[in-house]
């Protein structure tokens, strides 16, 4: 465990890091779409999506049906993608493909680990991650390959902060290649891992419904306000 087991229901529960990560994607999108040259919202907003890719894996970890979950995710992805196009980017699948095309490439993952004994377990884990990054990038899910990569990564080294931290460190700093200001606020990304590491196991108080309505809703009301005061 990444929370040492005497630490019992002290920390972040799974709710918790959800409500954290839906302010910090609030925040950001409210400097998309109003703020456009603000630096710091859309820095704080880098929280958010490690956060969620956390969160999948330790999903994934705990559903009692991984194709329940899928689906979940699928007509998610598939519902929203009208209005996602319109209001962040026509160019992008919505983040709800990201987290559907990640949790297919743990499921994977983890069932050649699983049936392959040894290195070739290990060299299949990562070749599928290679693959699902590649494949991220070329049907343009939200954050492409990277977003596949820490969803990816969460999984392999979920009990493993450290090498988690390096991971995406090498990954951040990949996906932010060629440096420049812009691209440099990723960094900020790896601030997640702060809160990520306060995780204590414990599901705590939520509504599973709320996170995926929440994301839909508050970009499409963010929106409608843009354009009556406009």
């Amino acid at each position: 465990m990444i929370v040492k087991e005497h630490w019992g229901k002290v920390g972040l529960s799974a709710n918790a890091l959800k409500y954290l990560a839906c302010l910090f994607m609030l925040i950001d999108h409210i400097g998309l779409l109003f703020y456009p040259s603000s630096v710091v919202l859309r820095d704080i907003g880098r929280l958010a999506f490690p956060i969620f890719a956390f969160m999948l894996a330790n999903g994934y970890r705990h559903t009692s049906n991984y194709l329940r979950y899928l689906l979940r995710l699928v007509l998610f992805a598939a519902g929203f993608q009208w209005f996602f196009a319109r209001i962040v980017s026509p160019n992008y699948l919505n983040i709800f493909a990201t987290l559907a095309l990640g949790l297919i490439a743990i499921r994977i993952g983890d069932e050649l680990r699983q049936r392959l004994e040894g290195a070739g377990g290990q060299a299949a884990c990562l070749l599928v991650g290679v693959l699902f990054c590649l494949l991220g990038d070329w049907i343009s899910v939200d954050y492409v390959w990277y977003g596949i990569a820490l969803i990816y990564t969460a999984w392999l080294f979920f009990d493993k902060l450290p090498a988690m931290a390096l991971a995406w460190l090498l990954l951040t700093l990949a996906y932010a290649w060629p440096i420049d200001l812009l691209r440099m606020s990723q960094i900020f990304a790896l601030v997640s891992l702060l809160p990520i590491s306060l995780y204590n196991g414990q599901p705590g108080r939520g509504n599973r419904w709320f996170f995926y309505i929440f994301y839909c809703a508050h970009l499409i009301i963010l929106y409608l306000l843009k354009l009556w005061l406009l």
